[in-house]
């Protein structure tokens, strides 16, 4: 299927990608966070239940981090690749272009450029998914889940990093290297 990005087909990033230019070719895509789907359960975050979040479920809308990528665009923000959310891990950065962003109709899609990208195949068959950190801007939160399980409606959000974990919050998430 043409322009199609998924793991039978990992295509070539579409135009639009965000970030530095890209020091090389694409070597891993890969989809970060699907939008309008129901997230499993995980560690919610939303100002009615404080800063230490709660166990819930998220959906996060199309166009929810058009302010992160637009201050990505212009320099002002970079958001980086890491492994299980540890700031101490950087594996690329939109600093410098090493990663790359673009919101599509069904999620967000990265790719990782150039010299860092060589050997991101290693961490393949321990972390196969993909999760990504966020801070909700406008969210609508809805505690009535059998008032188990608070659900988080993501509908503006700051995008703080992409990272290759273990399992995801969200399923459907993948990444891979692009075959040369």
């Amino acid at each position: 299927m043409a322009g199609r990005m998924g793991p039978a087909d990992p295509g070539t990033p579409p135009d639009g990608f965000s970030g530095a230019p890209a020091p090389g070719p694409p070597l891993v895509l890969g989809l970060a966070a699907p939008f309008g789907r129901w997230s499993g359960v995980h560690t919610v975050f939303h100002p009615a239940v404080g800063p230490r979040g709660v166990g819930g479920r998220s959906l996060v809308r199309r166009g929810a981090f058009a302010d992160t990528l637009a201050h990505v665009a212009a320099g002002r923000l970079f958001v980086q690749l890491l492994l299980d959310h540890d700031p101490g891990s950087e594996l690329a950065s939109t600093a410098d272009g090493s990663l790359r962003l673009h919101p599509r109709q069904d999620g967000l899609y990265f790719a990782v450029c150039g010299p860092r990208a060589v050997g991101l195949g290693g961490y393949r068959s321990a972390r196969p998914q993909v999760s990504t950190g966020t801070v909700p801007a406008e969210a609508d939160l809805d505690a009535s889940d059998c008032g188990t399980l608070a659900l988080v409606v993501e509908r503006r959000a700051y995008l703080t990093d992409v990272s290759l974990v273990r399992s995801g919050a969200f399923r459907g998430t993948w990444w891979q290297e692009v075959p040369s």
